[in-house]
C-alpha cells in the first residue's frame, strides 16, 4: 500500500494479469471495472477502490495459477467516490487510448487518472502523455524473472468536468494493453 495511508483516504487499485480469467475482488474493495482481451496475447485488467480503514494491512487478489500480475495503488485524501472504465478494444498498438468516462455524479472538480497496464516481453516507454494530464506521470514495471513484464503508466489532472476522454498515449513501439480512465470525486 502507499506510504501515509490515513483513515478515510480513497485507495484506487489498478490491476493487470496475463490470463483471460477475470481477477477476483479483494476483500473490502469494490470492483469498479474489469476487462479481458483475446487479441493474440492474453491480458485482463480491473480497477478496484475502497475507503481506507484505521489500519490497512494489504490485500489478496484471487486469480488463475501461473499468472504474471502487477498492480499500482493511488491514494487520495479528501475524496468520497470513484468511478472507472477500462478499454482493451485497441489492445495491441502504438497508442493505448483511455476511454471516455462520464461519472454519475455530474460535474465536479474531479481528480482524473488516465493510464494503461501493459503485458510484454519488453515494456514500451511513453513518448507522449494524454493532453492535460501533466501531474504524477509515472511508468512502472513488475518482472516475473521469465522475461514477461507487466507495466503501468499513469498520469493525473484535476479538472471540473462532467466527463473526460483522455487522448491516447504515444509509445516507443507496439504494446498489448488495457487502458483506463478513473474519476475520483472530491468530498
Amino acid at each position: 500500500l502507499p506510504a501515509g495511508v490515513a483513515l478515510n483516504d480513497i485507495l484506487v487499485l489498478r490491476y493487470v494479469n496475463n490470463t483471460l480469467t477475470a481477477p477476483g475482488t479483494p476483500s473490502g474493495w469494490t470492483r469498479e471495472a474489469v476487462t479481458e482481451l483475446h487479441s493474440g496475447a492474453d491480458i485482463s485488467g480491473a480497477v478496484y477502490w475502497k475507503v481506507a480503514g484505521a489500519s490497512e494491512a494489504g490485500f489478496n487478489i484471487v486469480h488463475a495459477s501461473a499468472v504474471t500480475q502487477g498492480y499500482r495503488i493511488f491514494r487520495s485524501s479528501g475524496a468520497q467516490d470513484v468511478e472507472a472504465t477500462l478499454d482493451g478494444s485497441a489492445a495491441t498498438n502504438w497508442q493505448p487510448n483511455p476511454p471516455n468516462l462520464t461519472p454519475s455524479w455530474g460535474s465536479a472538480a474531479n481528480l482524473w487518472l488516465s493510464g494503461f497496464g501493459q503485458y510484454r516481453s519488453a515494456l514500451r516507454t511513453v513518448n507522449t502523455w494524454p493532453a492535460g494530464y501533466s501531474s504524477n506521470q509515472v511508468d512502472g514495471r513488475v518482472t516475473d524473472g521469465a522475461s514477461i513484464d507487466i507495466g503501468f503508466s499513469t498520469a493525473t489532472k484535476i479538472a471540473t468536468a462532467s466527463s473526460d476522454e483522455p487522448s491516447a498515449f504515444g509509445l516507443s513501439n507496439t504494446v498489448t494493453a488495457v487502458a483506463f480512465t478513473v474519476a475520483v470525486r472530491p468530498a
